[in-house]
């Protein structure tokens, strides 16, 4: 089964990938998961190594998280609100044997970032203010609740080291105070990787 994972991460067939999931979350993909291509982006900007350790903010059914432990030997934690989708990201690592990821099913703001050394942010609040294309409605969504989010994250970001890396996703909304540098960026500009320099 990892053979086959590996072979897919390789071809970046994102159709392929998501066919590995459960029927029920494999239309959320064009709009909610990562695709394999940018996950392969992200690890390589990050600059980790074995010792390394990722925390993905809102990781839905773990696709970032999967990906990335399959071609690093990174630790990666995924956190994700909603019970249904934890326990799928659960399932699919524990189908594919995937050793140096975990996955916790938990509000973000319960989480410490202290405890890692570098962040995926794809926009994992825009259900908030969306008008559409929700994954589904089981949370309560409102304009104060994605601006309590966003200045969590925000706020938690400003407390770690210099030289951290975050790399962010279709994030434009998430505004970097003067402590971060813009090191870089793809995909017309919405993939972006920043450095805390002070």
């Amino acid at each position: 089964m990892k053979q086959i994972l590996n072979e897919i991460i390789t071809k970046q067939d994102d159709e392929a990938f998501d066919d590995l999931y459960d029927p029920r979350f494999r239309a959320q993909s064009n709009v909610h998961w990562t695709p394999v291509a940018v996950v392969r982006t992200v690890v390589e900007w990050l600059n980790l190594t074995e010792h390394s350790r990722v925390l993905d903010i809102g990781s839905g059914v773990g696709k970032f998280c999967a990906v990335a432990s399959s071609i690093s030997e990174a630790k990666f934690m995924g956190v994700e609100i909603r019970p249904n989708l934890h326990e799928e990201a659960e399932r699919f690592a524990q189908q594919f044997d995937l050793k140096n990821v975990e996955y916790l099913n938990a509000d973000i703001t319960t989480i410490d970032f202290r405890d890692y050394t570098g962040f995926y942010f794809y926009n994992p609040f825009c259900e908030q203010l969306a008008t559409s294309d929700w994954i589904d409605h089981a949370l309560d969504f409102s304009d104060e609740n994605y601006y309590a989010y966003q200045n969590y994250v925000l706020e938690q970001f400003e407390r770690l080291p210099i030289g951290t890396r975050i790399v962010t996703y279709c994030s434009e909304d998430l505004i970097f105070s003067s402590n971060f540098r813009l090191q870089q960026l793809s995909d017309d500009g919405q993939l972006q990787v920043w450095v805390k320099e002070r």
